[in-house]
This record gives structure tokens, C-alpha cells and sequence, in this order.
């Protein structure tokens, strides 16, 4: 796992990054592309083959870019919950799966007219492209196709 690769005491410092809003662009999940601004911008480069850390390098100059800044990444990364996925609640030492999101959500959301949603997605997309990169990720073989060429042909 990659966080197994970083000192205790660089985490600290990357969550402190993390919750100060640091990590200013993301882009990417396997391969990540981010900057951090820490004084000044370091621009970080990211290459995970699943949770393992494949390579990293930060404008810091850090030795194999296991800084803060290339934790502080990750660890965003790792923030990611995805929608839809199988979560376990302990209810009277009975497991029970409920999924996300709940049903009053999925409620809200079945009432939405499509063209509403629609253009949601498109100015949240554009607005930030992180959420586009997780959408494609999520998932993943349902969008083959170019996301992009999708969303501009939709309205036409």
C-alpha cells in the first residue's frame, strides 16, 4: 500500500496540506498530475498501479517524491468515496449492505428532470475536471468513448 512508503510524520504534514486546501489541481487517478502550493507551487507527478505506489516525482526535489506534497495527493486520492459503491453498517452485531446513495437520494434523483441533470453534469465538469477524470474512472468501460465528445453531442 502506498502509504506504507511514507514516514509517519509526512503524513501529518500532508493531511495539515490537505485540510488548508493545498493541493490546488488534480488530474489523473492512476497517473496523477497536481500541484500544491506550500510557500510556493511544486508540481507533483503520480504513478499507482492499484494502492501500490509505482513512482513519484515533486518539483520539491524530494528522493523518490515521497514528500508531503506527493502524500497530500494521495491522500486526496484515498478521499474519494464512490457513489454508488457497497458500503457494511453494523446494526445490532447484525451486517447488513445498504448502498450509497440512500433511498430518499435516489428518490431526488429519479424525480429530476434528464435535461436538468444533464446540464448539471456538463457545468460541473467544466467546472471541475477532477469530478470528470472520477466519473471516467468509476465508470470506466461504460465510456469508452470520448466523455467530451458525449457531453457536447447530448444537447444537439
Amino acid at each position: 500500500m502506498w502509504i506504507n512508503r511514507f514516514k509517519h510524520e509526512t503524513i501529518d504534514e500532508a493531511a495539515m496540506l490537505c485540510l488548508a486546501g493545498s493541493v490546488e489541481e488534480f488530474f489523473g487517478l492512476d497517473h496523477i498530475r497536481a500541484k500544491v502550493r506550500d510557500g510556493r507551487l511544486f508540481d507533483v507527478d503520480i504513478k499507482l498501479s492499484g494502492d501500490e505506489l509505482e513512482g513519484a516525482n515533486c518539483t520539491c526535489g524530494a528522493r523518490n517524491g515521497l514528500c508531503k506534497h506527493t502524500a497530500a495527493v494521495l491522500l486526496l486520492r484515498a478521499s474519494f468515496t464512490p457513489v454508488g459503491k457497497e458500503v457494511v453498517h453494523n446494526d445490532k452485531e447484525e451486517a447488513h449492505h445498504d448502498k450509497v446513495p440512500h433511498d430518499e437520494i435516489r428518490d431526488i434523483f429519479d424525480a429530476l428532470d434528464k435535461e436538468d441533470l444533464w446540464g448539471f453534469l456538463t457545468e460541473a465538469f467544466e467546472e471541475y475536471p477532477t469530478l470528470k477524470e472520477f466519473f471516467k474512472y468509476y465508470f470506466g468501460e461504460d465510456f469508452e468513448g470520448d466523455l467530451d465528445e458525449l457531453l457536447s453531442s447530448y444537447g444537439d
